[in-house]
């Protein structure tokens, strides 16, 4: 009965690329919380299931699904050639809502940002999304991109396409929020620079401040670029854009940073070296 409630959570497009074990946790939680749920499964058809398969999914696509907009990228991918890089990834980064979003000024925001912290020969994009796919806006050359994210299937999908374009890129399959010590950052190699677009608003849902400053102090870059959005999913303007907790942080942690907002998302370019 476990798999199959498993396979019923995924069986939604904007969820489905989500690894099992990343599902089957979040069954473990809700049990936890709710044990009568678990004792009352009788039926795929029954009141109780639904109400699984609804509490589990409402759960996941905060964290992952409500990002991810439906459309065939792997036709886009198919038409993948040297002569229409940036039109094919434009049609790609349209299919997530945060790049979507952020489209527009990609050329502008990754100018400014290397203004401040010189081209980079090497970048970790931890909670990537389809950011990779804004390489093409970068302009940088031998470019090092490592890629992190909870979906199996929208890194494979990034890895092709990091072997089409011939870009020495490397994905891994990681749950920042599930992430509990130190060690599992210091893995990664040292980089010139981190992306965590939009990463730390999806974990002080769950886990706060804490982990967030796990995060910037453990991995091993000379500038991170933390970011969060300044609208709601309805467009809304937020009441406050900045992040006074983050600023705290980054003082007591005596990490120098500039803001830089354009569009629906306000950056802090911190410098860590």
């Amino acid at each position: 009965m476990y798999e199959r409630i498993v396979k019923d959570i995924k069986n939604k497009k904007t969820l489905s690329g989500i690894n099992d074990s990343i599902v089957e946790k979040e069954l473990d939680k809700l049990f936890l919380t709710e044990p009568k749920l678990r004792s009352r499964i009788d039926s795929p058809r029954s009141k109780n299931y639904k109400s699984i398969i609804k509490k589990v999914r409402e759960k996941l696509h905060k964290t992952y699904g409500m990002f991810q907009l439906n459309t065939d990228r792997d036709k886009l991918l198919q038409k993948l050639n040297k002569n229409n890089v940036k039109e094919i990834c434009s049609e790609v980064l349209k299919t997530h809502l945060s790049t979507k979003e952020r489209l527009p000024y990609y050329s502008e925001l990754y100018s400014d940002i290397f203004k401040i912290t010189k081209k980079p020969k090497s970048i970790l994009d931890l909670g990537c999304g389809l950011n990779p796919f804004s390489i093409p806006w970068m302009g940088l050359k031998n470019i090092k991109y490592i890629a992190t994210d909870i979906s199996k299937e929208d890194l494979n999908f990034i890895n092709k396409f990091f072997k089409i374009i011939k870009i020495d890129g490397k994905v891994k399959e990681l749950d920042l929020v599930k992430i509990k010590k130190e060690n599992v950052l210091k893995q990664f190699p040292k980089v010139n620079i981190c992306f965590l677009f939009k990463v730390f608003e999806s974990i002080e849902l769950t886990k706060g401040h804490k982990l967030s400053e796990l995060i910037i102090i453990n991995v091993k870059a000379n500038f991170v670029i933390v970011s969060f959005p300044t609208k709601t999913l309805l467009n809304k303007p937020m009441k406050m854009t900045k992040r006074p907790w983050l600023e705290r942080m980054l003082k007591r942690l005596n990490y120098n940073y500039e803001i830089y907002e354009t569009g629906n998302e306000i950056y802090y370019i911190v410098t860590k070296h």
